[in-house]
């Protein structure tokens, strides 16, 4: 019986060990898969960011507002390798609610900072957008990142420490 019950103990231990590192795994591998960004204020008080879209380096508006994935300058689009077209356009207004007509177009893969993101959405950026605040502020003419970009990821935007954070 003594034998038994050692051969039951060590068994226990060793599914309990099993356990507990198969619950670690995963947890090692989120932590790696989070991409950390800096952004900066311009001079609206709208956050910026540097980001690299397919090996290229390009500033982006974070438009929290912006259900569209990006907003991207035609230039950008026709650099852009897997770019794909869409017929028809897009309507989209601005604060002030003028009226614009984009090329609409997917991305079925697109690696950004290294991390990939799939079937994404986006539009033609042509002509700036948004509200001055004062007399003199000047529209911000900028590309920009809407939330759909994050579609089946996890998004923190530190203000305070001017973060994006993706998992």
């Amino acid at each position: 019986m003594l034998f038994l019950s050692n051969k039951y103990i060590i068994t226990m231990i060793i599914r309990l060990l099993f356990s507990v590192f198969s619950l670690a795994a995963p947890a090692a591998h989120t932590a790696d898969s989070v991409m950390h960004m800096p952004f900066e204020w311009d001079d609206t008080s709208v956050p910026v960011i540097n980001i690299e879209i397919n090996g290229m380096r390009q500033t982006f508006m974070i438009d929290t507002g912006a259900t569209i994935a990006l907003h991207l300058f035609k230039d950008v689009m026709a650099q852009l390798p897997g770019l794909i077209p869409e017929p028809g356009k897009q309507r989209t207004t601005d604060l002030t609610g003028k009226i614009f007509l984009n090329d609409k177009f997917h991305i079925p893969q697109l690696s950004i900072n290294g991390m990939t993101f799939k079937d994404v959405k986006g539009i033609s950026l042509a002509t700036p957008r948004g509200m001055p605040l004062t007399s003199d502020s000047i529209i911000p003419h900028t590309m920009m990142i809407g939330l759909d970009l994050f579609k089946e990821k996890a998004v923190l935007i530190d203000y305070k420490n001017q973060r994006l954070s993706v998992a």
